[in-house]
Parts: structure tokens; C-alpha cells; sequence
């Protein structure tokens, strides 16, 4: 039987990542509703959202840098410490009572800082951890245990603020960080450090110029700049509004929604994970933008509870077929060397779009949060017509 872990190495990330990132589903359901129940305005839960987007916008590309000079190993577990003590000290002062929004909105850009750091050093990591011809498989992998999170995190914390309180779910979340970090210390990976003659402004100069100049890439970046701006405002201002005004439901039911979207993800992932490499990848993503522009549109004919949690399972299953093909055509056109680099400033590029698309909802909803209801049908509209609008990319069909 083939080994879904792959190796020790592997074993060792992913299973301190499975940990930490059931922590922070638990804190996400906490955060938002927290939130949404001290300010009762679904602008706010955006703006919060908004205001933890912008670290990683702003340092990525240059994190990027560090990420490909410094030991990739240490900023694993070193940001995971870091993040772990942010939350901690938003536990105590919810214990304490004396937490307040502005708390919520600093641990949140600290934690968005630690991450633009941590994430390139993860995805540079990754090739050199399984090789690149099992990146497919490890993709899967690791998308699998991710969407297993998403089930057991959301239920967890929503059980959690139902009954003992936020406090609790924040503090679960930062032992999670610190388990995650023990985890990641044992991991055996020698970082080959760039040599470059390079400033740090000129090596993130290369690497825009090399993305600008690969259509392959440049597909890859407006997939992800277009699913981030069309599904910016669904976890902080769409779901709690529907589940709480539309549906008068409580935190159990937003817990479920987002492990609506986990159940999807896994299914998604195993999929890919057991599937041979497709000849296209970009038909590939076409039918996951497709399969979930489709279902976010029937909510305005549909708009019931049940319904919810099927249009967001649908949404999970095609955001892992969209994400592991295009991840796996990123590492496999990317030089190693670059990794870090690339991927921060595809992560910039590309989330960029989610603050314009958050600040535009958060904008609707201030103005009327009834609109709030339409928003799943307009990202179904917007996804749809970004998805084949690729197909314009002079190349991009035939990868």
C-alpha cells in the first residue's frame, strides 16, 4: 500500500501542520464569532479580515527573499513559536476580560506577518522534502489531512464557544502552534543556501520578470487572483450573515459550514491524490472553476441551510482540483533557487485581489447588509467568467 505520508520528513510537516491548522479552524470560528457578536456589523468581521491581509501583501515578496537565504527548517518552526505566543497572549486577556476588538485586530497582523515568512519557506521546502515526482502525491496528501482539519477545527470550535466560551478555542490554538513547532524541529532538511550577487530589490525584481514572462505562471496567478477576490468576503462577511440573519442559526451551524467545505476539499484531494497526472492541467482547472461557479450561483434559488452546506462542500472539492494542478504546474516550471522568491511574490500578486475584493464587499454590506444574500451568486458570475477567460492566455490551454 502506498505510503499517503511518503516519508518521515514529510510525516513530520504535515503532521505539525495538521495540528496547528486544527487550532487555527477553532480560532477562526472564535475570531469571527467573537466579532460579529461584540460589533453585531458583518463590515467589521471584513474589515478585520482586511486588516489581516494587508502584512502579508506588504512583506511577502521581501520574505520571499529570506526565505530562499535562511535555513528554511528554522523559519518553519520559529514562526509556528512565534504565532503560538501571539495567541496565547489573546487567550489570556479573553480569560482576563479585558479583550477587545483592537486586540483581535493586532493578533491578527502579527500573525499575517509570521505567515508571510513561513509560508514560502513551507512551499520551497517541499519539492526537497519528496521529490518532484511525487508532488502530486504529496499534494494530495497534504490538502487531505488539511480538509480533515477543516471537519474536525470548525465542529471543535464551534462546540467550543457554545460551551465553554471563546477563551478556551483561543488557548487551544496556541498549543497547537507550539505542538506544531516541536514537530517541525525534527525535521532533516539542509537548506542550499542561494548565491547571489544580488540585493534583495533586485532578486524581487527577478522574480516578477520571471513571472511576467512564463505564460504558465501568469495562468497560475490569475487563477489564484481570481478566486481570492470572488470568494474574499464568504468567511467573514457572507457566512456568519446567512447562518446567523438569513438562517437564524447559531455557532454550531457556522462550525458546520466550514466543515462543509473540508468534507469537499478531502474528497477533492484523494481524487487527485490517487489520479495519474493529467495531460492538461488547464482542463483540469477549468472544470473546478466551472463545478463551483455553478453551485455558488444556485444559492439564490435555493437558499436554505442544507443547500448552504452542499454548495460549500462543492466549493471545497473544486478549490482542491483548481489548487493542487496549478501548485504542481508552479513547483515543475520554478526554478528551485527561486522557489521562495516565487512563491512569495505569487502569494503578493495574487492576494492583492482578496483586500480589493473584501473592501468592496465589506463596502456592499455597510451600505445594505441585506445584499449580503446576493454576494454567492455575484462570485459565482465572477468565477466563472475569470475561469474561461484563461483560455485567452496565449498558450495556456495546451498546459
Amino acid at each position: 500500500m502506498t505510503n499517503p505520508l511518503i516519508n518521515k520528513d514529510f510525516a513530520l510537516l504535515a503532521i505539525g501542520q495538521f495540528v496547528s491548522s486544527i487550532g487555527d479552524n477553532v480560532h477562526r470560528v472564535a475570531l469571527v464569532w467573537w466579532v460579529y457578536n461584540v460589533t453585531g456589523s458583518p463590515s467589521i468581521t471584513g474589515m478585520l479580515s482586511l486588516a489581516s491581509m494587508i502584512p502579508a501583501i506588504v512583506l511577502s515578496p521581501y520574505m520571499g527573499v529570506l526565505a530562499d537565504k535562511w535555513d528554511r527548517r528554522r523559519i518553519v518552526y520559529g514562526m509556528d513559536y512565534l504565532r503560538g505566543a501571539i495567541i496565547a497572549s489573546v487567550a489570556l486577556l479573553s480569560f482576563a476580560g479585558k479583550l477587545e476588538v483592537w486586540h483581535m485586530v493586532l493578533s491578527s497582523v502579527l500573525i499575517s506577518a509570521c505567515s508571510s515568512l513561513f509560508n514560502p519557506a513551507v512551499s520551497a521546502m517541499m519539492p526537497g522534502l519528496v521529490g518532484m515526482d511525487k508532488m502530486q502525491r504529496a499534494q494530495g496528501s497534504f490538502n487531505t489531512l488539511m480538509g480533515l482539519v477543516g471537519i474536525i477545527g470548525p465542529a471543535i470550535g464551534g462546540a467550543l464557544v457554545a460551551t465553554v466560551g471563546y477563551s478556551m478555542a483561543f488557548l487551544l490554538n496556541a498549543v497547537s502552534f507550539t505542538l506544531s513547532a516541536l514537530s517541525e524541529m525534527f525535521i532533516e532538511y539542509k537548506t542550499v543556501p542561494m548565491k547571489s550577487d544580488k540585493g534583495n530589490f533586485a532578486q524581487m525584481v527577478e522574480a516578477m520578470k520571471f513571472t511576467f514572462a512564463m505564460p504558465t505562471i501568469m495562468g497560475i496567478l490569475l487563477v489564484f487572483s481570481m478566486m481570492n477576490f470572488s470568494l474574499s468576503h464568504l468567511g467573514s462577511i457572507t457566512i456568519p450573515y446567512l447562518v446567523k440573519d438569513v438562517l437564524a442559526k447559531g455557532s454550531r451551524e457556522l462550525g458546520y459550514t466550514m466543515t462543509s467545505i473540508s468534507v469537499g476539499g478531502i474528497l477533492g484531494s484523494m481524487l487527485m491524490g490517487i489520479v495519474k497526472d493529467p495531460k492538461r492541467r488547464s482542463a483540469a482547472i477549468a472544470f473546478g472553476g466551472a463545478l463551483m461557479g455553478g453551485f455558488l450561483l444556485s444559492w439564490s434559488f435555493i437558499p436554505r441551510m442544507a443547500w448552504l452546506y452542499v454548495i460549500l462542500a462543492i466549493m471545497g472539492f473544486s478549490a482542491s482540483i483548481i489548487n493542487i494542478n496549478a501548485g504542481v504546474l508552479f513547483v515543475k516550471v520554478a526554478p528551485n533557487e527561486m522557489l521562495g522568491k516565487l512563491s512569495a511574490f505569487m502569494n503578493t500578486a495574487s492576494s492583492f485581489m482578496a483586500p480589493v475584493g473584501l473592501s468592496l464587499f465589506s463596502l456592499l454590506a455597510a451600505t445594505d447588509k441585506s445584499w449580503v444574500s446576493f454576494f454567492p451568486a455575484a462570485s459565482g458570475v465572477l468565477i466563472l467568467f475569470f475561469t474561461f477567460g484563461l483560455f485567452l492566455i496565449k498558450g495556456y490551454r495546451d498546459i
